[in-house]
């Protein structure tokens, strides 16, 4: 599928955008056609001018750092469910603590 810069532009955007609302589903939308646009990008089949090039890796950059910041606070919440506070039931009865989880994102 050919590919336009201005294609490519909306992807990132649309992409800045549903990490900033955690819209999943969209994210994972335009993390596959962002993946087919930069795998077009790479064959040559499309190309950037300097000033196109230069606007998307600052919004790359800008998403990143979006991702990096959700990954801290979904980490900071899974410990804040580990304590100890949550180790007993309703009753007052010491439970044994769930396993804690921790989100690791890729980079």
């Amino acid at each position: 599928m050919p590919y336009e810069p201005a294609d490519l532009a909306r992807t990132v955007d649309s992409l800045r955008s549903a990490l900033a609302h955690l819209d999943h589903a969209t994210v994972d939308q335009c993390t596959v056609t962002l993946e087919s646009q930069m795998a077009a990008l790479r064959r040559g089949e499309l190309r950037l001018a300097p000033e196109e090039t230069t606007r998307l890796f600052q919004e790359l950059k800008r998403v990143r750092m979006l991702v990096d910041n959700a990954n801290r606070l979904y980490a900071g919440w899974a410990r804040s469910a580990a304590l100890d506070g949550g180790t007993y039931g309703a009753s007052g009865a010491e439970v044994e603590a769930p396993a804690a989880r921790v989100l690791i994102g890729q980079g």
